[in-house]
């Protein structure tokens, strides 16, 4: 009886040693969707004196104008410096090293996963004195070749879209266009816009939400939530020759980046009002007796929606 238990025993935990090799090769194996995808900004240059020659070692600060957060770096042999992981947003960059004056380059506009370079040349001085540019650096794409569009905060804000939807700013993007077919609530609780980019099937896109993704790629491909227009500080809509991350796209690619918030305390108010006054008659639907002219045409059905809320947001300490 001991033999046999000991058989019994040395069988079963044999057995659940090969499933559990099984299941962690179907784990590694199994295609899957890459997640956190990037979102965030970089910032690089050369720091040299007036000859070109490099500065190393020189101490460069990268502070995030809104938030008063900021980075520090030192510039290797070959005066090279590199800030990564940048929350989007407006920069200040300022270089000391002893012997020369400060350097300091203003107005530095990050966008959603995009490379701002700035070259900085160092004059002979004291470093109590300061050089400062004010001019924003150049935005030529000279480091990445995707196809894409950044919609900022300000176009969100101006632009009205029905029950203020950001997935509807996608269109704006050239080669998208909304599919014939618009998943229901029941498919599509969210309601994103569903849209085709350069005749790419629509389940071929991707949502991302500050780098996480935000497709429900299990069953339908919608995305699974559509942030609130007060919350998104800007997004990217890329349609052709993605990132190597995004290798499994053939759509769209939509990057929202939502508001970090500020040291100051700030908020917002709408209130929005959509009625049939101002609605278009469906002639094959809408004949509604006592509507149009005299009493015999076509017009809307009776609609009155009423859209109102808020935002608030400040530091914290």
């Amino acid at each position: 009886m001991a033999i046999s238990r000991q058989r019994t025993g040395r069988t079963s935990t044999g057995s659940l040693t090969r499933v559990a090799v099984l299941v962690g090769a179907l784990v590694v194996l199994w295609p899957q969707r890459a997640f956190n995808q990037q979102v965030s900004g970089t910032i690089t240059g050369y720091v040299t004196d007036q000859s070109g020659s490099a500065v190393p070692g020189a101490t460069v600060t990268a502070t995030n104008v809104l938030t008063g957060v900021a980075t520090k770096r030192s510039t290797e042999s070959s005066g090279l410096y590199v800030f990564t992981n940048l929350v989007p947003g407006t920069y200040m960059v300022q270089v000391e090293t002893p012997g020369f004056q400060k350097f300091v380059q203003k107005d530095i506009v990050l966008t959603v996963d995009s490379k701002v370079t700035v070259d900085a040349q160092m004059t002979l001085g004291a470093i109590s004195q300061e050089v400062t540019v004010t001019a924003a650096p150049p935005a030529l794409k000279m480091e990445k070749a995707d196809v894409s569009t950044v919609i900022s905060e300000r176009v969100i804000e101006s632009l009205p879209t029905v029950g203020r939807n950001v997935s509807q700013l996608e269109l704006l993007s050239p080669g998208v266009m909304p599919y014939v077919f618009q998943q229901g609530p029941s498919e599509n609780p969210s309601l994103g816009t569903t849209a085709v980019a350069n005749g790419q099937f629509w389940g071929s896109n991707e949502f991302q939400i500050d780098g996480i993704t935000d497709v429900e790629f299990g069953s339908t491909g919608m995305q699974i939530v559509v942030p609130p227009e007060d919350s998104v500080q800007e997004m990217k809509v890329t349609t052709a020759d993605y990132d190597a991350e995004l290798g499994q796209v053939s759509g769209l690619v939509s990057q929202y980046v939502t508001k970090g918030g500020t040291n100051d305390l700030h908020g917002s108010m709408f209130w929005f009002n959509r009625n049939s006054a101002t609605f278009a008659a469906d002639p094959f639907a809408e004949k509604l007796p006592g509507t149009g002219p005299k009493g015999k045409g076509t017009g809307p059905a009776p609609f009155n929606w009423n859209q109102f809320g808020g935002s608030l947001g400040g530091p914290v300490k």
